[in-house]
């Protein structure tokens, strides 16, 4: 078959049989790659977690050093062949064993990467090419309009360090970001606490958004009808006079009441340091039960002292549940409070 494109159309030229033609109006070009991908199928969704194979696996347990996933490629072949385990070094029972210890850790195995397409790719796919620059200690990046803050230490600098152990991360007013603590594997990262992030803007026209999927970590489907294993929590941040509202929406929580997910701390960011007065007194309940008293912390965060970081920690809010958040400050050192509402059958009521 021979195809010709004269300028202003297409030409097949077949020698016979059945030709099917397959057009993606779009019209958009995101539209096309969202049509292309319904017809011909879509990658199932990247997993959460991300001899002598024994002792890689036990280093890294010494060395306090986190492994979500173990890797192998071609080395457990047979011979190179596929589908095959090396009976001199990948013996199937030693395997087995090998495998169960790595699951009650936690941890997850692979063969290897799976076939391209999949979301999980790697910089050494095809090789490395022109990846480094010899000498650099940092670089320089474009940083649309509105503030940016770096995601570890609250400050908005522009150029950013380049360092072996950091990774360059920055947030953008408008954006609420959830957080977990670290741990050795995913398994127990998930157990820990929600910190929320949110980065408001000084103006009161101004919303944050920001939203996190929950599930499993391993079901292929992503979400589904009421009932499954997944909830969606949908957060938004405005500031309205000398106020700070965070709040919640969500869809299908008994999965994430289930596993009794909470925040038990909220950091705000973008708020002008005039506002350091800010002051927690008295303290508020959650679900009938008294919380533990909240701190608020202020701390200016980049050299020019222009922005002020508000830490309110202590709290125990079920990210199953919608909720309110309401923090009032002022411009002179004072006594503040920071009030939770939840909701029930529709109703907003404070927590007291």
């Amino acid at each position: 078959m021979d195809v010709t494109y004269d300028g202003d159309r297409v030409t097949y030229k077949v020698i016979g049989g059945v030709i099917d033609l397959y057009i993606f109006a779009g019209p958009t070009p995101n539209l096309v790659l969202e049509q292309y991908t319904e017809l011909v199928g879509r990658p199932a969704p990247m997993p959460y977690c991300v001899s002598d194979l024994k002792g890689v696996v036990a280093g890294y347990a010494n060395a306090g050093i986190p492994l979500e996933v173990m890797w192998t490629d071609i080395d457990y072949m047979d011979a190179y062949k596929d589908f095959t385990l090396d009976p001199v070094n990948f013996p199937p029972t030693e395997m087995d064993k090998f495998l169960a210890s790595l699951h009650q850790n936690g941890q997850k195995y692979i063969l290897n990467s799976g076939l391209f397409g999949l979301p999980m790719v790697g910089s050494d796919i095809c090789g490395f090419a022109r990846n480094t620059t010899p000498g650099a200690i940092s670089v320089d990046a474009y940083f649309p309009a509105g503030n940016w803050f770096d995601l570890f230490n609250f400050s908005n600098s522009v150029t950013a360090p380049e360092k072996a152990d950091h990774i360059n991360v920055h947030v953008q007013e408008g954006s609420i970001v959830a957080l977990q603590g670290e741990a050795m594997t995913t398994e127990k990262a998930r157990e820990t606490g929600f910190h929320l992030l949110a980065v408001v803007s000084e103006s009161n026209q101004s919303h944050s958004f920001g939203q996190v999927f929950l599930d499993d970590g391993e079901s292929v489907e992503m979400g589904g009808g009421e009932g499954e294993r997944w909830s969606l929590v949908k957060f938004h941040a405005r500031k309205v006079g000398d106020m700070v509202i965070v709040g919640s929406e969500i869809e299908n929580g008994e999965f994430a009441m289930s596993k009794k997910w909470v925040v038990n701390k909220v950091t705000i960011l973008g708020m002008d340091k005039s506002q350091k007065g800010m002051s927690l007194g008295g303290t508020k309940m959650e679900g009938g039960r008294k919380m533990k008293p909240s701190t608020v912390r202020t701390n200016v965060v980049n050299g020019n002292g222009k922005f002020v970081v508000f830490e309110i920690s202590g709290l125990s809010l079920k990210i199953g549940q919608a909720f309110q958040l309401k923090v009032r400050y002022g411009k002179e050192e004072a006594t503040t409070s920071v009030a939770v509402y939840r909701k029930e059958n529709g109703d907003w009521s404070l927590d007291v």
